[in-house]
């Protein structure tokens, strides 16, 4: 039975690496969807995230690093993006370099134009699983892709809009029967300020092949007096979300989103944030 079960998920999963993950708390991951993001909120800007599911059929973990950095003589942004995702027998290492340019607009708006390059390590270990291996085809352990993600972004004030392609070139591994999807991504925000003390911030991300599948999240968040910070979202794989987080003197952040979804193997899942902000 369970040599059934990982035929049938072992494309699945594939999939999964074949683009990046919806998270509840994208936010601190703007670049990764959209190179565009790099260096147009801060100065310079670090996050450490980490994603668990540990009930999973097959447990599934990630963990994604961004460092920004705002070139203002160039009217730029150049940056790194790293991400690992790790699901039981497969495992990605993904690395990008990031750059955008931004052009300055009327009233703090800004219009930026982004494109990324990285390479992507992708490895199989059926050791670490008891399955007969006749159920997949015979392929390597591991193999490399080069690939670009290209967005476009604007940014006011109070509001944030951006839409992006990644995996552009549709690379193919040369050593694995894996091919790059093509994936759109759009995501938006709006800081809607309800007195000196709270705010409300309502945002969304969606993500499509317009072939095989679309997911989005949208969410919801309160600010009081710019330190405290939670908030409720949905998905529409039935994933229900709590948030919360902290900001220290508008430098620091932690943010907690606690997910409980309605998915094959995997019912509840962790999100873990850090961030630091230098304006």
């Amino acid at each position: 039975m369970k040599n059934i079960i990982f035929a049938l998920l072992f494309l699945s999963f594939f999939n999964m690496y074949s683009q990046n993950d919806v998270h509840t708390l994208h936010q601190n991951n703007a670049t990764i969807y959209n190179p565009a993001a790099t260096g147009l909120f801060n100065k310079q800007f670090f996050s450490l995230s980490n994603f668990y599911s540990p009930q999973s059929l097959f447990h599934y973990n990630t963990i994604t690093s961004v460092y920004d950095y705002k070139l203002t003589k160039m009217n730029s942004g150049l940056g790194l993006s790293y991400s690992y995702a790790d699901a039981e027998f497969l495992k990605n290492h993904s690395m990008n370099l990031n750059y955008s340019y931004q052009v300055r607009l009327k009233n703090e708006r800004y219009l930026s134009f982004g494109v990324s390059a990285g390479l992507s390590h992708l490895a199989y270990d059926y050791n670490e699983i008891n399955i007969n291996p006749s159920v997949i085809p015979y392929i390597k352990r591991s193999g490399n892709m080069f690939d670009m993600n290209m967005g476009i972004m604007y940014k006011t004030p109070k509001m944030y809009l951006g839409i992006a392609s990644t995996t552009v070139l549709q690379t193919k591994s040369e050593y694995l029967e894996i091919k790059h999807r093509r994936d759109y991504n759009m995501f938006a925000s709006y800081n809607i300020g309800l007195n000196s003390n709270f705010e409300i911030v309502p945002s969304v991300i969606m993500q499509s092949d317009f072939m095989n599948y679309t997911e989005y999240n949208l969410s919801v968040s309160s600010i009081y007096k710019k330190k405290f910070i939670g908030g409720l979202s949905y998905s529409n794989d039935n994933t229900f979300g709590l948030m919360l987080g902290f900001d220290l003197k508008e430098k620091y952040s932690f943010g907690y989103a606690l997910n409980h979804r309605n998915y094959i193997g995997i019912k509840t899942s962790h999100e873990f944030t850090f961030a630091i902000r230098l304006k």
